[in-house]
């Protein structure tokens, strides 16, 4: 369901850039930044090249950069609003994004750590 609401938001913009507060206290809880609305991934074992693979099934994913911002410090938030306010950021409204974010960490969690970051944010993915 975020995932299509993010898709609806961003299908004009090759760079989508958002920001998940909290409907009760208005705080923000996540930064996010789509970077590939039409990535595709696979889970699963690698296999020798000699194995014949019958069934490699690819799931539709959108790719993000994101970042908690939960347990933010006043400083980390200052600069979140001016990274808001420069990039004209677009609110997205949620009454807790724990389990978002819980996904999005165990997603990054699979990527090598040499791909695991860009920017200062987490790399991750949304199933669409």
């Amino acid at each position: 369901m975020f995932t299509s609401q993010l898709l609806e938001s961003a299908k004009d913009e090759l760079s989508f850039r958002t920001v998940v507060k909290n409907l009760q206290t208005r705080s923000p809880m996540l930064q996010i930044v789509l970077l590939n609305p039409n990535a595709w991934c696979s889970f699963g074992d690698c296999l020798d090249a000699m194995i014949p693979v019958p069934n490699f099934i690819m799931y539709p994913m959108v790719k993000v950069l994101f970042s908690n911002c939960s347990n933010s410090t006043e400083s980390e938030l200052r600069k979140l609003d001016e990274w808001v306010t420069k990039n004209q950021v677009g609110d997205v409204y949620m009454l807790t994004s724990k389990d978002l974010a819980e996904s999005m960490e165990i997603a990054n969690r699979m990527l090598p750590s040499s791909h695991a970051s860009l920017q200062g944010l987490s790399l991750s993915f949304l199933r669409r």
